[in-house]
C-alpha cells in the first residue's frame, strides 16, 4: 500500500513538472529570429538583351556558376550566362525629347 501512494506520487510530480517546461521551451525559441541578410540571396539584375535559345540552356545562380568573363543575370527563361558586353544590352539608337505642344483655341 505504502508503494502505490510513493507510486501515484512520483507520477504526479513528474507530470506536472512536463506543462512548465513545455512553456519555457517555447519561449526560449520563440526568442531565436534569423536575420534576413542571412536567408536571402542578392537579387541578380535582369539582361537588357534577349538572350538567344543557346544562352537559355546554360542556367545560373550567381556570377560564380559562369564560366570567366560571363555574368549571371535574370531572363525570361530563367538565370542566364551572358557576356558582359551582352548583359548590359545595346545603346539605343533613338532619342527622347522633352517637347510639349500646345493648342491656343
Amino acid at each position: 500500500m505504502k508503494w502505490q501512494v510513493t507510486l501515484q506520487m512520483l507520477l504526479l510530480l513528474g507530470t506536472l513538472g512536463l506543462p512548465v517546461l513545455a512553456r519555457w521551451k517555447d519561449r526560449y525559441f520563440s526568442e531565436i529570429q534569423i536575420q534576413d541578410y542571412i536567408l536571402t540571396r542578392p537579387k541578380l539584375p535582369p539582361c537588357l538583351t534577349r538572350p538567344t535559345s543557346t544562352q537559355c540552356t546554360s542556367y545560373c545562380r550567381a556570377h560564380l556558376d559562369c564560366e570567366q568573363d560571363f555574368h549571371c543575370c535574370r531572363s525570361f527563361c530563367g538565370n542566364v550566362c551572358m557576356s558582359p558586353e551582352e548583359a548590359e544590352g545595346a545603346k539605343p539608337n533613338h532619342t527622347i525629347r522633352n517637347s510639349v505642344s500646345t493648342v491656343v483655341p
